[in-house]
Formats: C-alpha cells, structure tokens, sequence
C-alpha cells in the first residue's frame, strides 16, 4: 500500500496514503486515540485501505472527497488480506488487545 507516515514531533503522527489510480489524489489520517477508538491500532491503516478501495469506483474527485464508512473500514479490517500482526511478526489477534480491540474481525464499534 501506498503510504507514508508524517511524524510532527510534539504536535501529531499521521499517515498519507497516494491512490495509484488517480493523478494527484490522496488522503491524510491522523494516529492518535480518537482515530484509534473502533478498531484499536489498526484502524488508521484499515481507514486508508478502505479509501483505496473506495478509489475503484470513483472518479478523482469523487475519491478525493470519499470518507470510508466504519462499517468499510470494519469490512477492510476483516477481509483476511490485511493481517499486521502476522505480518510483522507478532502474537497474533493476542498482541493486538488494547484500546478498542484491533484485531481483524473481533468487534463493532462501541462494543
């Protein structure tokens, strides 16, 4: 995936993710708490899977102004293709316990 992390020390992390489909179209997500509070430390990365995806069906302008739904960025986060924990080489569904569960397929918003 297409992405790059703005780190703004003392101020905010967030990630920028390029749409390989479209001529200057992309999208910023923030990596704090708030945007955590779903699906746990996944979500900024399963929030800007679900804008790529989103792209395929879109003209640029139509995709620069989508803002994936929670029930996309759930539907992304439980596709069986974006497993980080795995992929990194940590514990597993395990390792990913914390704020709002983050791992892929264990939970709802607000549950």
């Amino acid at each position: 995936m297409p992405v790059t992390i703005e780190d703004r020390p003392g101020a905010y992390r967030r990630l920028l993710v390029v749409c390989p489909l479209h001529e200057q179209c992309s999208k910023r997500r923030n990596t704090g708490a708030a945007q955590c509070r779903n699906f746990g430390h996944h979500e900024p990365l399963w929030f800007a899977g679900a804008w790529l995806r989103g792209g395929q069906s879109r003209d640029r302008g139509g995709h620069r102004a989508f803002v994936p739904s929670l029930a996309d960025v759930r539907a992304f986060g439980d596709n069986g293709q974006w497993r980080f924990d795995e992929a990194l080489g940590g514990g597993g569904a395990a390792a990913a316990s914390g704020s709002g569960g983050g791992s892929a397929g264990n939970g709802a918003a607000g549950a």
